[in-house]
C-alpha cells in the first residue's frame, strides 16, 4: 500500500524510470550509487529477503569516492552481496 501510494505521486515518466532502475537492481542483485546519498561517496547495496521471499531491508557500504577503483568497488560488491545473501538465509530464505 505504501509502496502504491508512493508511485501515485510521481509523473508518468518518473514512474517508468524507477520501475526501469528496479528492475536492472532486481537482475544484478545489488544497486551502486555515485554521490546519490552523500556528495563525494559510491554506496554499495543489496536487499535481505525473508523466508516469504519478500525483500524486508537492505544492507549497504559506502566508501569515498577518490579512494575508490573498480577493483576496490568489485571486492565490496562482493561482500555486500554475499553479506545480504547470508542474512537472508537465517532468515529462512532459500
Amino acid at each position: 500500500e505504501v509502496q502504491q501510494q508512493f508511485l501515485k505521486q510521481l509523473e508518468e515518466q518518473e514512474k517508468e524510470e524507477l520501475i526501469e532502475k528496479l528492475n536492472g537492481v532486481r537482475e544484478k542483485g545489488f544497486a551502486i550509487s555515485f554521490g546519490e546519498k552523500t556528495k563525494g561517496t559510491v554506496s554499495i547495496a543489496a536487499p535481505i529477503f525473508d523466508s516469504n521471499k519478500q525483500p524486508i531491508a537492505a544492507i549497504s557500504a559506502e566508501c569515498f569516492e577518490y579512494d575508490t577503483d573498480a577493483e576496490k568497488l568489485e571486492s565490496i560488491t562482493k561482500e555486500v552481496i554475499k553479506t545480504a545473501q547470508q542474512l537472508s538465509f537465517e532468515l529462512g530464505f532459500i
